[in-house]
């Protein structure tokens, strides 16, 4: 089993896991973050559960992706376990783009890093044209 091999999540450890209502709620609304809903700037914060249950992928693969550093400004911090992680709307966003890329062309997390800047700058030259 590679690290982008999808699983369901792990609900073996019930102390950890939030209550029903609250998994709801951010299911919620990462389904309006991706519906284009909400804005990816709105206020949404995702354990590493929840973000591995929405892409589909293990903890592993998240993790590979942190340490590449494909998330950029995240709320996390390395030397602290996974499990205390948070990531945004547009983390959850970037998470998929580059789960796709890897899988579509089977790529390495470094070449993803470097794909996901070019997007990046196409998308602020994109933005910069666009105001003038």
């Amino acid at each position: 089993m590679n690290a982008l091999t999808p699983v369901k999540p792990n609900h073996q450890h019930q102390q950890a896991t939030p209550s029903l209502v609250e998994h709801d709620a951010v299911q919620a609304r990462v389904a309006a973050v991706q519906a284009g809903r909400v804005s990816v700037r709105h206020n949404i914060e995702l354990t590493m559960d929840d973000l591995c249950h929405t892409c589909a992928v293990p903890p592993d693969a998240i993790i590979e992706l942190v340490t590449h550093g494909v998330f950029k400004n995240a709320v996390m911090h390395q030397n602290q376990p996974p499990e205390h992680w948070r990531f945004d709307a547009g983390q959850l966003q970037r998470a998929k783009v580059a789960i796709c890329l890897q899988r579509g062309l089977e790529i390495k997390p470094a070449e993803v890093v470097l794909a996901l800047q070019i997007l990046d700058e196409l998308d602020q030259t994109r933005s910069t044209l666009n105001q003038d």
